[in-house]
């Protein structure tokens, strides 16, 4: 069996290379120059009053949110060949094209991947927005501190309005971020991406262009969370900066 295990895992290894899957916790954690291990000690930090935040296990559960984002998303690289392919499985019906959803084991685990890949993104901001709100000791109830309600406060803060670093944060948080928290929502509260595919493909069965629409998008999703691990990366180098430029 471990033998089952460690080619498995060798494989995705390989996909981590061949897709350039960069991690925090690569190359003993510097990233493009960056020590990630300075988010264990901002220079100008401020010590909240919260027991809930230790900067150890922020830090650990950051890169492990992080590391956990990467592996999925190799995973979907990996099971991306053998999911179903809409034209391929259709029926006709006199001068009808109906497209069919016959899922196969692959296709299975490729969409719980992708809905994983939202929720793991998502961990990882929040992380990211507990680092924050313990660093400029942020008066936000313990229950209510998510990156969400962390930047909507921080955009208030006078100092910030005009340093590079935090309106790079800002950006990220109002363009990207809002939409993977979307449908991460839409994920965690009402239908896996699986249950959202398959609703939009049988609603459109008979519509080629749509089902051609929905088909790339779901072809384009370890595309997607790759980019997406790129940015969460450049994130929290700009949190790196931001804390640096504020002593």
């Amino acid at each position: 069996m471990i033998e089952t295990i460690d080619k498995y895992e060798s494989e995705l290894f390989d996909i981590y290379i061949n897709e350039d899957l960069v991690a925090l916790r690569d190359h003993e954690y510097n990233y493009k120059g960056f020590e990630i291990h300075d988010l264990l000690n901002p220079p100008s930090k401020t010590q909240s009053e919260s027991s809930r935040f230790h900067p150890i296990d922020n830090f650990h559960d950051l890169i492990n949110c992080n590391s956990d984002l990467r592996h999925y998303t190799s995973l979907l690289f990996y099971y991306r060949p053998y999911v179903n392919i809409p034209e391929q499985e259709i029926i006709k019906h006199k001068d009808l094209t109906i497209y069919t959803y016959f899922q196969n084991m692959y296709d299975r685990r490729y969409c719980q991947f992708a809905s994983i890949c939202y929720e793991k993104l998502y961990n990882y901001c929040d992380r990211v927005g507990d680092f924050l709100a313990n660093y400029y000791s942020l008066k936000i109830p313990q229950n209510k501190i998510y990156f969400d309600s962390v930047m909507s406060n921080l955009q208030n803060v006078e100092k910030l309005k005009t340093n590079i670093y935090f309106l790079k944060i800002l950006s990220y948080w109002k363009s990207n971020y809002k939409q993977v928290n979307k449908f991460r929502i839409d994920i965690v509260h009402y239908a896996q991406y699986e249950t959202s595919y398959r609703s939009s493909f049988n609603i459109n069965a008979t519509n080629e262009k749509e089902i051609g629409k929905i088909w790339e998008s779901k072809k384009g999703l370890p595309d997607y969370f790759k980019n997406q691990l790129t940015l969460s990366n450049e994130l929290i180098c700009d949190v790196i900066c931001l804390v640096k430029s504020s002593d």
